[in-house]
């Protein structure tokens, strides 16, 4: 039996559009961690909740868990709650070495809202759903895989 491993990173971009001087930082990008596709038979997924709670499938296995994004937003006045929300910009990966295999970036988890503490800054954390293709092969490269989404922040 042949196994792949797998880094699986989503290069988090934040982006804002404001009334008031503002800056979003991403300090983690969303990480799934390394895994190793054993079955591809059907849909495989791993899902890393905003809370960093992490499951996986079990055609996968975990060789390193990964972890949420987190974002830092700046510049904003003190004990102000900003609106949250999120969306796939790339849903389809893309893998450093070319893989026949690619995986789908299908759900992003994030908090609807934050309040920003005194300083003007609060943590902005996403999680998110990848998922295999299901088609049956195992013809995924050793290499890391991206995808994009973006943050909107509303106050």
């Amino acid at each position: 039996m042949k196994n792949n491993v797998i880094k699986l990173t989503i290069l988090a971009f934040g982006f804002l559009s404001l009334a008031i001087r503002a800056d979003l930082n991403l300090l983690q990008p969303l990480n799934f961690g390394t895994v190793a596709v054993v079955n591809n038979a059907t849909t495989q997924s791993i899902t890393i909740d905003e809370l960093g709670n992490y499951s996986i499938s079990s055609g996968l296995r975990t060789l390193e868990p990964g972890e949420p994004a987190i974002f830092e937003a700046s510049g904003f006045p003190g004990n102000l709650q900003l609106f949250i929300s999120s969306l796939i910009t790339q849903a389809n990966t893309n893998s450093v070495i070319y893989s026949p295999e690619q995986f789908t970036l299908t759900q992003l988890h994030t908090q609807s809202s934050v309040i920003t503490g005194g300083d003007g800054t609060a943590e902005i954390i996403v999680g998110g759903t990848m998922v295999t293709s299901g088609s049956g092969t195992l013809n995924f490269v050793d290499t890391t895989y991206t995808s994009d989404l973006r943050i909107t922040i509303n106050y």
